[in-house]
């Protein structure tokens, strides 16, 4: 039977520069230590066989749950004294009586075009919504099942000039071709910035990781932690974790003694702050699912 992997992703397409910059804040330190106290919680081991996940946002099978999906990422990426900021901003619009259907099963529904759409007043791109899947000899295939709304901003090296509101709401519209037209404000999560300290411990003694960000103390956050072969090579997940927004994440020796160092060049820790609101009717609308996130993504040289 064929193993399918669906997913709706945002595909991040990073341009690295090496910016020195004496009094920046370096995002990852290296110390020495001989006592490590252990906070992990709720780990999820990845299977060494799953797709590498997407660093800027993604949504797995919402299709089966909801007709009508908008979703607004704010990522910032880290990598050594350089920061990369880019803003994505999606629109898709599920037709449930055209399902995708491979040997006998459903997995996915094709994109309409409603109307046009536009995130705070401005018009998002119509493009092909992509369907990517693997079988049982791991040939991916990739096809195009209908239309999404999509926006993406330039690349930012300043935070500053990141148009992405946080901790705010962020202005939906939808210009229908047929009815009136949709407004909705959904809110954003406030920015989460963090930073890593990959803390040697002493002679005979293991390392653990240490991850530390701006808690708000509401709510949960996720954590996934990845590698990289290097800077053109894709995502490979390695553990996932849900943690209380609480600013302090301690990954213990049992799980990064796991790890396989020798077999990449780059460890990528990313943490996501997301807000959600489902909204079963919009005028005209139903199954409504709104999404926004901050992302961090820290990438730290382990070789």
């Amino acid at each position: 039977m064929m193993k399918t992997l669906l997913k709706y992703s945002f595909i991040i397409s990073i341009l690295v520069l090496i910016i020195i910059s004496c009094d920046e804040l370096i995002p990852v330190q290296l110390v020495e230590d001989t006592e490590l106290n252990n906070d992990a919680t709720s780990v999820v081991i990845v299977p060494e066989d799953e797709a590498g996940y997407d660093s800027t946002g993604t949504i797995t099978d919402a299709g089966d749950l909801y007709t009508n999906l908008i979703t607004a990422t704010g990522t910032r990426t880290t990598y050594q004294k350089t920061d990369v900021y880019k803003n994505y901003y999606d629109a898709l619009f599920f037709d449930k009586n055209s399902p995708l259907v491979i040997e006998n099963k459903i997995i996915g529904y094709f994109g309409r075009i409603l109307g046009d759409v536009y995130f705070n007043k401005v018009k998002a791109n119509k493009t092909g919504n992509k369907l990517s899947f693997e079988n049982d000899f791991m040939i991916k295939t990739d096809s195009i099942f209908g239309i999404r709304h999509n926006l993406v901003s330039r690349i930012y090296f300043n935070q500053n000039e990141a148009d992405l509101p946080y901790g705010s709401t962020i202005e939906f519209t939808l210009d229908a071709y047929i009815g009136s037209t949709i407004t909705y404000n959904f809110p954003t999560p406030e920015k989460i910035n963090g930073n890593v300290t990959i803390r040697k411990a002493g002679k005979n003694q293991n390392s653990e990781i240490r991850i530390r960000w701006d808690g708000t103390n509401n709510g949960q956050i996720e954590i996934a932690i990845g590698s990289m072969k290097d800077l053109d090579s894709p995502l490979r997940p390695i553990y996932r974790f849900s943690s209380p927004d609480d600013g302090v994440y301690n990954i213990p020796a049992s799980l990064t003694n796991a790890i396989n160092f020798d077999g990449f060049d780059i460890l990528v820790v990313t943490l996501i702050r997301t807000v959600t609101t489902e909204l079963k009717s919009l005028d005209n609308l139903s199954d409504n699912y709104f999404m926004a996130q901050s992302i961090h993504n820290i990438r730290i040289n382990v070789r």
